[in-house]
């Protein structure tokens, strides 16, 4: 499956376009890429209530923002994302984060303010 239709995937199940940026925003909701490979993806209030699995199919991917959603926990494959660098989760529900996320090697930054 190409990356941007990995992208359209996600895209449907947020029911909103995430538009592309030259450089990745933490603050608002798009996606960044280099080449043909999506490295960055950022989503705010869009009502989501899992973490959604199609983001692990981007194995590329050094940027992740997904901001204000009901999400409780992290799925154990977070640990394949290991190109991973920047991971915000804050103000979600999430009690316990999995042992997986020491897998990610790369990670510089881990966001989990006002998360429960």
């Amino acid at each position: 499956m190409p990356k941007l239709e990995k992208l359209n995937v996600l895209e449907k199940l947020i029911d909103k376009l995430l538009p592309l940026t030259e450089e990745f925003s933490r603050s608002s909701t798009c996606y960044a890429k280099e080449g043909e490979e999506v490295t960055g993806v950022s989503i705010f209030k869009c009502g989501l209530k899992a973490f959604p699995l199609e983001i692990l199919r981007l194995k590329i991917l050094k940027n992740l923002a997904l901001r204000r959603y009901d999400i409780e926990h992290l799925p154990k494959e977070i640990g394949f994302l290991s190109n991973l660098e920047y991971l915000d989760l804050r103000l979600n529900n999430i009690e316990i984060l999995p042992s997986a996320i020491g897998l990610l090697l790369k990670l510089k930054n881990l966001i989990l303010a006002r998360t429960i």
